[in-house]
């Protein structure tokens, strides 16, 4: 499931999970690609209503290999990047169910990221590098950088409460680490 409701917070995990498999005997097949139309009514609620939503953005490509007898329609969207010894490479498209000027923003933090990740040691990375949102805006990017799992519900809890100043704080929770990748310099280290 790549959809997650966190005080009322929408958390969306772009990527391989956006990719939608059935069970059908014994063994697995593709069906489709996130958002079904029933999701796609609630991601436009939330952004109609301004309510909070939290992109959570994979830091590898969104590619996958699955054998061919899983895939035996290409679902709508999802693009074949090679087909090879019973293997097929699909790539779910990134940030393809958003408008424009938010899949640009999105589309930016995770170059910022790549580029932050490269000057800096895997060890002083924090969790999420979360975008510079304009004033106002209840969408959020965040890209993990494989330092921790960040789907855990006391991150996911930190992550909202501290990016739309939801809820009270827990202050075991600290800041997990959160830092917006317009300020980290390279080497890691953060402006002012």
């Amino acid at each position: 499931m790549c959809i997650k409701i966190k005080d009322d917070a929408l958390i969306i995990f772009e990527g391989p999970r956006r990719l939608q498999w059935q069970h059908v005997g014994s063994a697995w097949r593709l069906t489709g690609l996130w958002p079904t139309a029933p999701d796609r009514l609630l991601v436009d609620r939330y952004v109609d209503a301004g309510r909070p939503i939290l992109v959570v953005l994979d830091r590898e490509p969104s590619v996958v290999i699955a054998f061919v007898e899983e895939v035996p329609e290409v679902p709508d969207g999802i693009i074949v990047r090679g087909c090879d010894n019973g293997l097929i490479d699909l790539e779910v498209p990134m940030l393809d169910w958003l408008p424009g000027p938010l899949r640009s923003r999105g589309a930016a933090l995770a170059r910022q990221a790549a580029l932050a990740e490269r000057a800096t040691p895997l060890y002083a990375l924090p969790p999420l590098l979360v975008d510079m949102a304009p004033p106002g805006s209840p969408v959020r990017f965040a890209v993990r950088t494989g330092t921790c799992a960040v789907s855990t519900d006391r991150l996911l809890h930190s992550v909202v409460r501290d990016l739309f100043d939801k809820g009270p704080r827990d202050p075991a929770a600290g800041s997990m680490g959160i830092v917006d990748a317009a300020v980290v310099a390279p080497g890691g280290a953060e402006t002012a």
